[in-house]
């Protein structure tokens, strides 16, 4: 592969990455907004069946999770 087919190629890897943000972002905080509003529901009608599963050690795994998942 020469140099201006490399160059070409990876161009087009970051107009597609590009495109792919513009189209995802504006998109990503209604989208949190709709989950966000599910879980908090879920956890609402369920309250009796979370309550003795929140413990302290519970939230230090979640808040674990939660990072993993955003780093992911």
């Amino acid at each position: 592969m020469n140099t201006a087919q490399f160059n070409q190629s990876t161009s087009t890897a970051r107009d597609i990455l590009r495109n792919a943000l513009r189209y995802r972002e504006p998109r990503r905080v209604p989208f949190n907004i709709v989950l966000a509003s599910i879980f908090l529901g879920w956890v609402v009608f369920t309250w009796p069946h979370f309550r003795p599963a929140l413990t302290l050690q519970s939230l230090w795994y979640l808040l674990i999770l939660g990072a993993l998942a955003n780093a992911l």
